[in-house]
């Protein structure tokens, strides 16, 4: 869009609403701006998270770990505890047994 009086360009001075009306003013184009977002997140046929009130959150399943274990990638730095992914490869199927509580743990 280009400001006749002053020769400015800017690309952002409108916005078109549902119908295709163009619309110039900051509040209008904010209001459409929020019906926009609102609609863009507000998916319905996601399912609602459980909300845990102890904060312990879901427990954590044997596939889940041994998934994740797969997953990690050889070479990368220690973190704080100073343990290497490949030194919880090598723990084997021991792994579990640390990381899961039991009754899972003990495999």
């Amino acid at each position: 869009m280009v400001d006749r009086r002053k020769g400015i360009k800017s690309s952002s001075g409108c916005i078109r609403d549902k119908s295709g009306k163009l619309l110039f003013e900051q509040q209008e184009i904010e209001k459409i701006w929020v019906e926009y977002i609102s609609e863009l997140y507000d998916d319905e046929q996601r399912e609602a998270r459980p909300i845990y009130d102890d904060n312990t959150g879901p427990s954590i399943t044997k596939e889940e770990v041994i998934w994740a274990r797969k997953k990690l990638k050889d070479g990368k730095t220690a973190g704080s505890d100073d343990i290497t992914t490949e030194g919880l490869k090598a723990l084997g199927h021991w792994f579990l047994t640390w990381v899961l509580p039991p009754p899972m743990g003990r495999c």
